[in-house]
């Protein structure tokens, strides 16, 4: 069944089929080659190998487990077509804590109208799922984005797998509103701060941690930068002028 996020996806990709939803480190998908490979993963998912399927009672959870940002995100939007309860491993998850949560995931209670799960960020333990449905956050994409003066102009750069829930509603928001998301599936802060450069970035969404590491190895002014949006810890005063250094126009 077509779902909210992926049918705004189509209609993006029937209304401009060139335009670009995703630059993983300089490779160029658009909304309609983004819809077509979720089409595509559609039938035999459950078989990809990427995937493992956990059966709780009646419902059907696929959990998946690659660290390819796009593959993590067609896999997602394909399971949910299918009415599966799509779950996205978080990176290098410890395997003790895999088994762990593989064995919790068949015999947790489930919320009758859950769509997929959220994995918390394990900080205080073994990561845990949290149920969501498409709706709760789709229905808040079109004021959360005007709150970010994010829309179809809006090219954001993006670190992070799709398993943490700031990347997960900041990557769909985006799609949401017709705008390009800039990414890399590599650590290299160098590399990040090239990606920005290139693709004239107007926006960045990263912890404060990573905006750090940018500033720790870049010192190339970007004035395109119009917003940093950063979440899940402080950005204190120092960070904040440091970073305005670099992105003057923010």
């Amino acid at each position: 069944m077509m779902n909210m996020i992926l049918q705004a996806i189509c209609n993006h990709g029937h209304k401009q089929n060139l335009d670009i939803a995703i630059i993983i480190d300089g490779v160029h998908y658009t909304y309609r080659e983004l819809y077509n490979d979720v089409i595509e993963r559609v039938q035999g998912i459950e078989n990809d190998n990427c995937i493992t399927s956990i059966i709780n009672g009646k419902r059907h959870i696929i959990f998946i487990d690659t660290e390819s940002v796009y593959e993590q995100l067609i896999l997602w939007l394909a399971a949910l077509y299918n009415g599966y309860i799509p779950i996205v491993s978080h990176p290098h998850m410890d395997s003790n804590y895999r088994s762990q949560l593989m064995s919790l995931l068949g015999s947790i209670e489930i919320p009758l109208e859950a769509q997929f799960g959220v994995l918390t960020s394990g900080t205080t333990g073994m990561p845990k799922p949290l149920w969501r449905t498409e709706k709760s956050w789709a229905d808040y994409f079109d004021v959360q984005n005007d709150i970010f003066h994010i829309d179809h102009t809006t090219r954001i750069f993006v670190h992070g797998s799709f398993s943490f829930t700031g990347n997960t509603n900041m990557i769909l928001a985006v799609l949401w509103a017709g705008g390009q998301i800039v990414t890399s599936d590599n650590m290299q802060p160098k590399r990040w701060q090239s990606l920005i450069q290139h693709h004239r970035c107007t926006h960045i969404y990263m912890l404060p941690t990573k905006l750090r590491l940018l500033l720790r190895w870049n010192h190339s002014v970007s004035s395109c930068v119009r917003y940093i949006i950063a979440g899940s810890q402080v950005v204190d005063t120092e960070l904040l002028h440091s970073l305005h250094m670099l992105y003057p126009s923010m």
